[in-house]
């Protein structure tokens, strides 16, 4: 059933959209924001001035945001419309405890499986089976926090 399910998906998807600056190196994309950065900066005379645009996030999002902190500032109305998900810890933790998690925070397959703070969609997998959870989770190093979120089409 599942794998049936998972042809249809990919059969019927449309193709995603790619932006250049989404596979451009990182070098060439701060070359970019860096010079403007500074000139903000020395225009405005403040040094955190590129914090100031989302307070309630640590550096003010500009770098390393973890997405199940993102997740959490969201209020009653954001969180009605936003997937669930669960947040473990890569290292001591199996398959089944994952499942556990899951299970207590009313998760089923398929689901998306991310760190919690990304790296332009590296290590983003959709998860149909408990086998493939498994394999997905072993790819991770320790210490690597995982958000495992409601998979929404």
């Amino acid at each position: 059933m599942i794998e049936q399910i998972m042809r249809h998906i990919q059969a019927t998807a449309m193709p995603r959209a790619v932006s250049l600056m989404e596979r451009a190196p990182q070098s060439i994309v701060y070359a970019l924001h860096v010079p403007y950065t500074l000139y903000l900066m020395a225009r405005y005379r403040g040094l955190t001035l590129p914090t100031a645009a989302n307070p309630g996030l640590e550096g003010g999002g500009l770098t390393r945001e973890s997405k199940a902190d993102l997740h959490a500032l969201l209020g009653p109305v954001g969180r009605a419309h936003h997937a669930p998900f669960v947040t473990i810890p890569t290292g001591e933790t199996t398959a089944q405890d994952a499942l556990r998690a899951m299970d207590a925070a009313g998760l089923a397959f398929p689901v998306v499986v991310k760190p919690a703070i990304g790296r332009r969609g590296f290590g983003v997998k959709t998860v149909w089976t408990e086998q493939e959870l498994a394999g997905h989770l072993a790819k991770f190093v320790v210490g690597v926090r995982l958000l495992i979120q409601r998979y929404a089409e």
